[in-house]
């Protein structure tokens, strides 16, 4: 079943497990928390000519 799903949209990263689900959103939450803080820095230092 596993490797069913898997195979029908192949995965970067696949997290096993409720403790690997939690601790990556810990880690997702405190880089969004970093984005946040910086954001306004980030954008103004922005190349004009730059594509996101």
């Amino acid at each position: 079943m596993i490797e069913e799903k898997l195979t029908k949209t192949p995965l970067k990263r696949w997290l096993a497990g409720a403790d690997a689900l939690a601790k990556a959103e810990r880690k997702l939450g405190l880089f969004q928390e970093q984005v946040n803080a910086y954001r306004e820095l980030s954008s103004s230092l922005a190349h004009e000519n730059a594509h996101g």
